[in-house]
C-alpha cells in the first residue's frame, strides 16, 4: 500500500494516480499541486494546499524526500528540478497527464483562495477569545501591579543566549532549576537560594567535584537545612546533572557549544520560527535522554531552562498550566482538582503561547511571567496587588 492510499479523500473516488504515486482527489495529490522549486514553509504549503494538519504535511514532506523527489532547507522544503519535471510537465509511463492544463490551474486557484480564506478565518476564530483574553489579563495585570513586576521583567529581558556562559553557570542553573520543580513553594526556595547555601553544598558549582559529591552523604548532612526544595531525590538528580555535563564536555567542548548546534529561535517572528523550535527541541531532549541527563530531556525542564537561557518558549508548569485551562486553551479532564497534564497538552500550551507572541510580537519570556501572575504562582502573586486576585476572572 503506498502513501497516496493513506490519505482521506477531498471530494469523490480517487482519480488516476499521479507522477509520484498518490491518487487524486486526496490530500498527498494537493500537497504535491501546493508544491515547488522554490522552498516553502509548512505553513505555505498549508495555505495553498488548504490542509490545516501540519503534521500531516510533514509526513508528506518525509515521503517525498525519502523517494528523492524533494530536498529540506532548513525550515522550508522544495521539489527537486527533476521531480518538478517529472510531476509538472512530463509523463511517466502511463501514470500521468500533463497536470498544469490552464484551466485546472485555474480552478485550483479559485477553490484554494476560498478555502483558504476559510481557514484562516477559522484558525483567526480559534484563538481570538484565549488571545483577546490574555491581552485583557496583561492590562489587569498592569493596572494593579506592585514595583516588584519591573524588576522580573528586566530580569527576564535580560535572559539571553551567551557563548560565555560557562558549564558552571549551566549546572548552577540546573540545579536551582529541579530545587523549584515539582510544585514547591516558590517564595521558600527563594528565600534558601538567598542564603547561599547551595553554593557552599554543591562547591561554587566545580562540574568535576559536584559530579564526585555521595547522595547520601549530603542527604545527612544538609537535608534539615533545605527541606523547602521538597523531595530529597532532588539531591541526587542535581549530581547527575553534573556527570551528563561532563559527557558533553567529551563531545562538545560544553553545553552551549552543543546548543549552538541548533537554530533554537530566540525571538519568533513566524510560525516558522515555532516548526524551527520544536524540531529542534525534539533532537536536544532526545540527546539529553540518551546521556544520561535527568529531568531536563522532559518538556517541562527543558522548555524551562531553555528560557531561562533566552530562547523562545515558556515553562508549562503548574501555574502556568492552570492557566491554560482557565483560558480554556486545554481541557480541565474529568477531576479538575487533580489535573493530568500529559506531555502533549504541555506542548500544546507552550505552542499556542508562541502563536501568541507571533500574532502581538511580545517577547515570550515576559509572556510566561504574565502566566505566572494569572495562574497564582506563590512568588508571582508578589507582582500584583490583592486586589488583582479579588477582580480576576
Amino acid at each position: 500500500m503506498n502513501e497516496g492510499e493513506l490519505m482521506e479523500h477531498f471530494t469523490g473516488p480517487r482519480g488516476e494516480i499521479d507522477a509520484f504515486g498518490n491518487g487524486t482527489n486526496t490530500q498527498a495529490h494537493q500537497i504535491n499541486l501546493a508544491m515547488s522549486t522554490a522552498p516553502q514553509t509548512i505553513d505555505q504549503i498549508s495555505v495553498k494546499s488548504s490542509i490545516c494538519n501540519l503534521n500531516r504535511i510533514r509526513q508528506h514532506m518525509r515521503y517525498l524526500i525519502n523517494l528523492g523527489f524533494a530536498i529540506q532547507c532548513d525550515s522550508k522544503w522544495a521539489l527537486t528540478e527533476s521531480a518538478s519535471f517529472k510531476y509538472k510537465g512530463g509523463k511517466v509511463g502511463n501514470l500521468a497527464k500533463p497536470l498544469l492544463q490552464t484551466n485546472v490551474v485555474s480552478s485550483v486557484k479559485v477553490i484554494n483562495q476560498q478555502k483558504n480564506q476559510s481557514y484562516n478565518k477559522a484558525k483567526t476564530a480559534d484563538h481570538k477569545k484565549p488571545f483577546q483574553q490574555i491581552d485583557d489579563i496583561i492590562a489587569k495585570i498592569h493596572t494593579y501591579k506592585t514595583s516588584k513586576l519591573a524588576v522580573d521583567q528586566a530580569n527576564r529581558s535580560a535572559w539571553s543566549p551567551s557563548n560565555d556562559l560557562s558549564d558552571m553557570d549551566i549546572l548552577k542553573n540546573c540545579i536551582e532549576l529541579i530545587a523549584y520543580s515539582q510544585r514547591v513553594k516558590a517564595t521558600s526556595v527563594t528565600a534558601l537560594m538567598n542564603t547561599g547555601i547551595f553554593d557552599r553544598i554543591f562547591l561554587n558549582y566545580d562540574i568535576q567535584a559536584v559530579a564526585n559529591l555521595n547522595y547520601e552523604q549530603l542527604l545527612s548532612q544538609y537535608w534539615s537545612k533545605i527541606g523547602a526544595i521538597w523531595l530529597p531525590s532532588k539531591l541526587k538528580q542535581m549530581i547527575e546533572c553534573a556527570k551528563a555535563i561532563l559527557q558533553i564536555q567529551k563531545q562538545h567542548s560544553s553545553f552551549m557549544s552543543y546548543l549552538n548546534n541548533y537554530k533554537l529561535p530566540v525571538t519568533l517572528y513566524t510560525d516558522a520560527d515555532i516548526d524551527m523550535f520544536w524540531r529542534e527541541f525534539n533532537t536536544i531532549s532526545r540527546y539529553l535522554n540518551q546521556i544520561g541527563m535527568p529531568v531536563f530531556d522532559k518538556t517541562t525542564s527543558l522548555c524551562h531552562l531553555l528560557m531561562k537561557l533566552g530562547y523562545a518558549c515558556i515553562k508549562p508548569d503548574s501555574a502556568v498550566m492552570y492557566s491554560a485551562i482557565k483560558l480554556g486553551i486545554i481541557p480541565a479532564g474529568s477531576n479538575p482538582d487533580k489535573p493530568n497534564y500529559t506531555d502533549t497538552k504541555r506542548r500544546e500550551v507552550v505552542r499556542t503561547m508562541q502563536e501568541y507572541c507571533v500574532s502581538r510580537s511580545c517577547d515570550i519570556r515576559i509572556l510566561d511571567g504574565y502566566l505566572l501572575i494569572y495562574g497564582g504562582q506563590s512568588e508571582a502573586r508578589t507582582f500584583v496587588k490583592p486586589q488583582f486576585y479579588q477582580v480576576a476572572s
